[in-house]
């Protein structure tokens, strides 16, 4: 026996079952806002945190840089800084220590003889400038590391007074003959 569907309901006149093509347009329309924004955002965090990836690799090779200078300092008992910027250090196993400030670089380098026995090299930041401070106390000298908002520059030379710098980012300061050579210890 055939029985017909008559319980079913007829669709409403005028109507299918699909969306219309300005639904569509406009779910797309949010849809690739929102994907756009977000990448966005993604493409932001991951600059900064390259950012601060960058500047932590910077700040450990500061704090590098301040532990050797202020140790070569100490044991040093010789110190003198040229008029290109250049600070030597003479130490009691008549080797010397030389720094040479680049627009780039902070260069140290270990001299034996007639040789270059051993080489660092501490990179700044673009905009860093790297300054020796001397006077004060007899045989004393520091290191400023500015932080500048300005083009790249560097300045070398020898400078009396620290002044008012944008950001200091490492001022260290060493004395010439603080290391006890017998002991190993701070007099």
């Amino acid at each position: 026996m055939i029985r017909h569907c008559t319980d079913i309901e007829p669709r409403a006149r005028g109507r299918s079952g699909g969306y219309s093509l300005i639904e569509l347009v406009v779910v797309l329309a949010v849809s690739s806002t929102l994907l756009v924004v977000a990448v966005g955002w993604i493409h932001q965090s991951m600059k900064f945190g390259a950012l601060v990836r960058a500047r932590q690799t910077h700040h450990q090779s500061l704090l590098r840089l301040a532990s050797l200078l202020r140790g070569d300092v100490n044991r040093g008992q010789v110190m003198s800084i040229d008029g290109a910027g250049q600070l030597s250090i003479t130490t009691d196993t008549s080797s010397r220590i030389r720094y040479t400030i680049t627009p780039t670089a902070l260069r140290r380098q270990i001299i034996e003889g007639d040789r270059v026995s051993s080489q660092d090299t501490f990179t700044v930041m673009p905009t860093t400038i790297l300054l020796w401070e001397v006077g004060g106390m007899p045989e004393t000298v520091g290191l400023i590391v500015e932080r500048g908002n300005q083009l790249p520059r560097a300045r070398v030379e020898a400078v009396t007074d620290a002044g008012s710098a944008p950001m200091i980012e490492l001022h260290v300061r060493a004395s010439v003959g603080r290391w006890s050579p017998a002991t190993g210890v701070r007099p």
